[in-house]
């Protein structure tokens, strides 16, 4: 009876896993579009409230201070593609 109701619950976990697999496909791409709406909000203030006469000049110091930011602060790269300390150490 018991392994009856667990082949059951397999069965039913499965098919509610197969269903929603698409939904997360869909959510992710919400996700996405939303990063790179919020990017180009950025970018938009950026042109037009720093340096806007100096374009080149505006773009040299958006990269330097870019990666100012980067090496001073204290996450690495390695915390955003999920290695932690101790797998970088070895």
């Amino acid at each position: 009876m018991k392994l009856l109701k667990k082949k059951k619950i397999k069965k039913i976990k499965r098919k509610v896993f197969r269903f929603l697999r698409p939904l997360s496909d869909i959510k992710l791409l919400i996700f996405a579009i939303a990063i790179v709406i919020i990017w180009r909000g950025v970018w938009n203030l950026t042109d037009a409230y720093f340096l806007p006469d100096h374009f080149l000049i505006s773009n040299m110091l958006s990269i330097a201070l870019g990666i100012l930011i980067l090496f001073l602060s204290d996450s690495r790269l390695g915390t955003l593609v999920g290695v932690s300390d101790c797998d970088t150490e070895e």
